[in-house]
């Protein structure tokens, strides 16, 4: 893993998975304790509200009794007194009397009134004693009647309360805007509440009518789903009921989550600010450090395995034993030539930055490892030495030339001419798309230096954007020559091909050979990858773009860039499958892009310093055996896909 991974990984273990943990648990807990506690509410509530209607209804009936109970009203219910007792009890504080009656015989005949200014009710006929206390619903409001035997006579007195205090009883505030709350009779009437529409759920009234105890309970009617608690009266056969809908607790269930998802998120917010800071401030350095021990050395292969401190660690380990070995020798040599960078590594051989002390100039070497273990093997590295000196005769100014070629005994090097810039692979995973004069000015450089090679009877076989160098001059070079050669050589050996998939012509791949149209088919695929950014023949593994190369026509470059048409009519016709059908020659495809050169003073532009991105090519030059060119469609005729 590396270390940024490690650094995610304990803020994930060490921040997040805790406060995941802690909230999937808090949300689960939360569900059920949410519910309990509004049904707890609405128990306490409902329990409450009953206590206090209960107490006040006990008052009302201890003052009414205290009145009936008089003496006064035992031997003159008609007297001036008694009417003073009687507006007296009218006026108490607290007791909202609105009116009251004596009632003398079983007949139910009035025998006196009293009530306020401007207040009349009509409560019909004598109320019985066994049916208070009793609320009536008139056009005036609701009333609470009560009943009081007077002693020694067969007469009761009657008096009617205004209960409007106990609607506000009926709305506390505490358990939300949500809830209901009720006072229900014995029948499951609604004989007191705040609207006259409210309904109670069917299972709530049936459990609230059940017996003398008080409870709580969660319904699923059809058309409620509530939470809700009921509370009998000690005074009277009446029931507060009290509920909400159960979509209010879920509500606050939803806020809750939303809530603790928000602090997650905050959470993970904050774990990604501590990572990018990490990243600058630690990650970030290290990693540039590799790379510039890497550029320096060549010694780290981030693929290597590790974290970026292990590969610290080994390259100061690396280091140490450079510095070392230089103490001892002074200075790592190939033949005369001093060795002093590491550019590159390949799978046959290594590239360095030498230096030439007789002719004091720069050198780029490249060695190819050998192995010589029978006489035909000294006979191909004999073989290979002669193909480099045939390509060190190429002497243009477009191709990078060969100085010399050096035979030791387990590998052979050969030093060349030092471009101090970057490859065309390079430029074009800068830039993208280049424009059309600038790719024409390319592959017109490469062409006139493949044909000053054809000339020689050489060629090239792996034409691709990572052999064309750009000087920091503005030169445009062709690379690897004498290598190509010594390479294809190596793999006419081993009866395989050497090239790179998406370059390498169909007649190649189907072992036809290659001749000068596979340098310039591999043109084509450069121009057409110059122009538009994308490979014409590609696919997720060499195979699949071998087998695009032999059955795929590509699409036109000009779908994917502004091209003239003529540039479009070179490029298809250098990618046809059938050789015969592409340029004659590398001279043809010169004539062909020439007048396409409107400036022709134009260079192209590199802009230089700052770091240096390689981009990773999808396929390297490989040795293709029978195992990468079985199951390709076999061909008939120079034409066949």
């Amino acid at each position: 893993m590396s270390l940024l991974s490690k650094t995610l990984l304990a803020l994930v273990v060490v921040a997040l998975l805790p406060l995941i943990w802690s909230s999937s648990q808090l949300i689960g807990v939360n569900r059920e304790a949410i519910r309990d506690q509004v049904l707890r509410v609405h128990a306490l509530t409902a329990r409450a509200c009953m206590g206090q209607i209960d107490g006040d209804l006990e008052t009302k009936r201890s003052v009414l009794r205290g009145v009936a109970e008089h003496p006064v009203f035992q031997e003159a219910p008609q007297s001036q007194m008694a009417q003073e007792l009687i507006a007296s009890l009218l006026s108490g504080d607290g007791r909202q009397v609105a009116a009251l009656a004596i009632l003398f015989d079983e007949s139910g005949n009035e025998v006196m009134r009293a009530q306020p200014k401007g207040f009349s009710l009509d409560f019909g006929p004598t109320p019985a004693i066994d049916r208070e206390p009793l609320l009536i619903d008139t056009d005036q409001g609701v009333y609470l009647r009560l009943n009081a035997l007077l002693s020694g006579r067969d007469a009761q007195i009657v008096a009617f309360y205004d209960v409007s205090a106990w609607l506000k009883i009926l709305d506390p505030q505490e358990v939300g805007e949500q809830a209901q709350l009720c006072l229900m009779d014995d029948k499951g009437r609604v004989v007191l509440a705040d609207h006259a529409e409210l309904q109670v759920p069917d299972l709530l009234r049936d459990q609230a009518m059940h017996g003398k105890v008080s409870g709580a309970i969660r319904t699923d009617d059809s058309s409620f789903s509530v939470l809700g608690a009921f509370a009998p009266s000690v005074q009277a056969d009446w029931r507060v009921v009290s509920w909400q809908p159960r979509a209010v607790a879920e509500a606050i269930e939803r806020r809750m989550r939303n809530r603790t998802f928000v602090a997650l998120a905050g959470a993970l917010f904050l774990v990604s600010l501590i990572a990018l800071w990490a990243f600058r401030a630690v990650i970030q350095p290290i990693r540039n450090l590799l790379h510039e021990h890497s550029d320096l050395l060549g010694q780290i292969n981030p693929k290597s395995g590790g974290d970026e401190v292990s590969q610290l660690q080994r390259a100061f380990q690396a280091l140490e034993r450079l510095v070392k070995g230089q103490a001892e020798n002074e200075q790592i040599v190939l033949g005369r030539y001093e060795v002093t960078k590491r550019i590159g590594e390949g799978a046959m051989g290594t590239v360095f930055r030498g230096w030439d002390p007789k002719l004091k100039r720069d050198v780029a070497l490249k060695t190819i490892r050998l192995n010589r273990q029978t006489d035909a093997d000294f006979e191909l590295s004999n073989q290979l030495m002669n193909e480099a000196i045939s390509a060190a005769r190429i002497n243009h100014e477009h191709v990078v030339g060969v100085y010399d070629v050096e035979d030791a005994p387990d590998t052979c090097f050969v030093t060349m001419e030092y471009v101090d810039g970057l490859s065309l692979e390079e430029y074009i995973w800068a830039n993208h798309q280049l424009e059309e004069e600038e790719a024409v000015q390319l592959a017109l450089a490469v062409t006139k230096g493949l044909n000053a090679a054809h000339q020689r009877g050489i060629l090239h076989r792996d034409i691709k954007p990572a052999n064309v160098l750009l000087s920091r001059h503005g030169d445009i070079k062709i690379a690897d020559f004498g290598i190509s050669q010594m390479m294809t050589q190596i793999a006419k050996e081993k009866g395989a091909i050497f090239g790179t998939p998406g370059y390498l012509p169909p007649e190649t791949l189907s072992g036809k050979g290659f001749s000068e149209k596979g340098d310039l088919f591999a043109v084509g695929v450069l121009l057409y990858r110059s122009v538009t950014g994308r490979e014409p023949f590609t696919g997720k593994d060499r195979r699949e773009a071998m087998m695009h190369t032999l059955i795929h026509d590509p699409k036109p470059p000009n779908q994917f860039a502004k091209i003239s048409d003529e540039l479009n009519r070179i490029i298809l016709k250098l990618l046809e499958k059938n050789p015969d059908q592409r340029f004659a020659t590398a001279q043809a495809l010169i004539d062909a892009l020439e007048p396409l050169v409107r400036n022709k003073t134009w260079q192209y532009q590199i802009t230089w310093g700052g770091k240096k991105h390689v981009p990773v090519q999808t396929h390297g030059s490989l040795l293709l055996d029978s195992s990468d060119l079985q199951q390709l469609p076999a061909t008939e005729g120079p034409g066949a896909h």
